[in-house]
């Protein structure tokens, strides 16, 4: 991956956009359609609410979404996120009173609206928050059925850095951080104090943008 993304930098022709030209149109509607992967590690380090601590190893993340420009540097758009998180060899107490030791998977959703502020011309450095819907998982190894599920809501906050290497063309690195607050289906473990967590995450993704421009259609 490192070694395709070099080779693009190097070989890729500047496209450098004077955004004084697009500021002069009066209609400026272009769309971005947006894929990105990268690596995801969950805030919370107690999601079960247990005393039993447990240290998530993190795990793949993504992004696919869309997005439309009212002016060169704002635009709006929509979001489908996913997390997932390892959990090795966590025990939890169970009603027999002894430990139960499982691996763990926590996988999360985030499915809302976000708003990116971006500058620059063949490097774009750019800003973004956002809002969504996170619905949840557990997942063990031994069971064909998630062992709980949760719903709650996240904020998102992040910036990242682009490079256009075609006019319709951009390659990203971005890095983000969300917070909320969500709530167990039922008690997450036996001893557990409470059905609350937080549901956020920190992801480094590496993406690529098409876009449509209004001079297309």
């Amino acid at each position: 991956m490192v070694i395709i993304v070099l080779a693009l930098l190097i070989g890729s022709p500047c496209y450098c956009q004077d955004s004084t030209d697009v500021e002069d149109e009066e209609v400026f509607n272009d769309l971005e359609f947006e894929i990105a992967m990268g690596y995801g590690r969950s805030n919370e380090l107690n999601a079960f609410n247990s005393s039993i601590p447990y240290q998530p190893m993190g795990g793949f993340s993504f992004i696919i979404g869309g997005r439309g420009y009212s002016s060169y540097n704002f635009s709006i758009g929509i979001h489908l996120k996913g997390n997932s998180d390892m959990v090795r060899n966590y025990n939890t107490l169970t009603t027999m009173g002894y430990s139960n030791s499982s691996d763990l998977m926590l996988v999360n959703l985030n499915m809302g609206i976000n708003a990116r502020y971006t500058w620059g011309n063949q490097w774009q450095p750019y800003l973004f928050t956002g809002i969504g819907f996170a619905p949840g998982w557990v997942l063990a190894r031994d069971y064909s059925e998630p062992l709980n599920s949760y719903k709650g809501i996240v904020f998102d906050v992040g910036a990242g850095l682009g490079l256009m290497v075609d006019r319709n063309v951009m390659l990203s690195l971005s890095l983000a951080q969300s917070i909320g607050i969500a709530w167990w289906e039922f008690e997450p473990s036996y001893n557990a104090s409470d059905k609350k967590f937080n549901p956020g995450y920190l992801t480094i993704q590496l993406g690529v943008s098409i876009f449509m421009r209004s001079d297309f259609y």
